[in-house]
């Protein structure tokens, strides 16, 4: 697999995520189970706790326009979709639980995505360091190993 068909699938993990708890938060406003300052407040911290990864994979993007030449390695990129996974179905687990449960208190969720996202980003560090960080360019990174002293 190319490498930038690797990152596509990984930034769609994310992405995909958190567009279903934008929409699962919605329909907990359209049941009249939370408040407008609710969904404010709960769109703010998805958007929030998705902007450092989010950031990172589309800056990765678009640094690299190499990336399209270079092969992913399998196991790294099977492990970097597990990770996302893992990471992603912790925060998007307990938002269906919210979204679905006969009571439950927004301070509640906003205490649990916050916790567990700044927690659990030990999953989606190395990886998305990996993928969007490196270089892509090898005749680049030994034109840069040679200069150094």
């Amino acid at each position: 697999m190319k490498f930038s068909v690797a990152q596509l699938w990984i930034l769609s993990v994310f992405v995909s995520s958190l567009l279903l708890e934008l929409c699962l938060t919605g329909v907990s406003y359209a049941k009249n189970a939370i408040y407008t300052q609710d969904l404010r407040d709960l769109a703010v911290r998805f958007l929030a706790i998705y902007s450092v990864p989010l950031g990172l994979i589309i800056s990765g993007i678009f640094a690299k326009s190499d990336s399209s030449k270079r092969v992913a390695p399998n196991r790294a990129f099977w492990t970097a979709m597990a990770l996302a996974a893992i990471w992603n179905a912790l925060i998007l687990g307990r938002t269906v639980l919210f979204t679905f449960a006969a009571e439950d208190q927004v301070s509640t969720l906003l205490d649990f995505i916050t916790g567990v996202a700044a927690a659990s980003s030990f999953l989606t560090v190395a990886a998305l360091t990996y993928f969007f960080t490196t270089s892509n360019d090898k005749e680049n990174s030994n034109e840069q190993s040679d200069k150094l002293p």
